[in-house]
């Protein structure tokens, strides 16, 4: 029990000290730790409250008042955005509560069947016996939790425990899995909001894409400290994204000393979430690395 209840406490406070917030010092390594994807993140666009170009999978938490690495959501109970830096602390803190209010269920429940045995099947009646007899054999639903509700009463404080434990362990646990799940994916609770969006505007057919390369005459990159070039990923972006009320992206051609406005072949209408690219996403245990690795030190 001491070893175990250390632990949630442990990292509580490691993800409430540990801070993911982008300052003046540290904005300029910020914006060289993930590229923009040009669909959920991209280039040029600054903080209207911070001031400072936006990093990659960065966003400014109103609460905090302060921009955010890697913002996945902003958590009341350890009173501090969950981010780029205490995200680690925060999967182990779901892990390490999970893992207690198991072994307190499980504890209590052990102890009030120990009680329920002793009280309905004396070990008397089962000395010389092979077989074991169990205190709930043959009793119908109804006698068999008016049993539980016997044991709860005469020992009120393990069973109020065990209840606790029992109805609070699914919801860290189903927290847990929820961020399992985030990791295999390779996005952020805040980015899961964001390809949802995207999702219903595919649907909807008004969500095209384009090759970035077909585009750089006419958008070069933008200047190093706004989009910065040495970010080393795996992954390199390939496609721009955007989005219309319905129809099909135009552009304008110069015919003779006019100028008309016609269909833009360049860009792809999307038909699927599957044929976007999350460059984010280097598989499951490539992720899992960069939670844990991927931190300011």
């Amino acid at each position: 029990m001491p070893t175990l209840s250390f632990f949630p406490y442990y990292f509580l406070y490691l993800s409430y000290i540990t801070s993911s917030t982008i300052t003046q010092d540290n904005h300029s390594a910020a914006m060289h730790v993930y590229p923009y994807d040009h669909i959920l993140y991209r280039p040029g666009y600054f903080c209207s409250t911070c001031r400072h170009p936006k990093p990659a999978r960065s966003k400014h938490c109103s609460i905090c008042k302060t921009c955010v690495q890697k913002a996945d959501h902003h958590c009341i109970w350890i009173n501090n955005c969950v981010g780029r830096n205490n995200y680690i602390y925060f999967n182990l803190l779901l892990l390490s509560c999970s893992v207690l209010l198991l072994y307190g269920a499980c504890l209590g429940h052990s102890i009030l069947d120990t009680n329920l045995q002793n009280r309905f099947v004396p070990s008397a009646l089962t000395r010389g016996s092979f077989t074991s007899k169990r205190w709930g054999t043959r009793l119908s639903w109804s006698e068999y939790l008016d049993a539980w509700a016997w044991a709860m009463g005469m020992e009120w404080r393990i069973g109020a425990v065990t209840l606790l434990c029992a109805m609070t362990f699914p919801l860290s646990t189903g927290l847990l899995i929820f961020h399992i799940y985030l990791t295999w994916a390779g996005m952020t609770t805040n980015e899961q909001g964001k390809w949802a969006d995207w999702k219903e505007d595919i649907m909807d057919g008004v969500a095209f894409k384009a090759r970035i390369s077909e585009f750089r005459d006419e958008f070069p990159l933008l200047p190093d400290n706004v989009e910065p070039r040495n970010v080393h990923w795996p992954i390199r972006k390939e496609w721009w994204m955007s989005r219309t009320t319905g129809e099909w992206p135009t552009r304008k051609r110069r015919r003779g000393s006019e100028e008309e406005t016609v269909t833009d072949e360049r860009w792809i209408r999307v038909g699927s979430l599957k044929e976007v690219k999350n460059i984010y996403d280097l598989g499951f245990w490539a992720n899992l690395k960069d939670t844990f690795t991927n931190r300011e030190q």
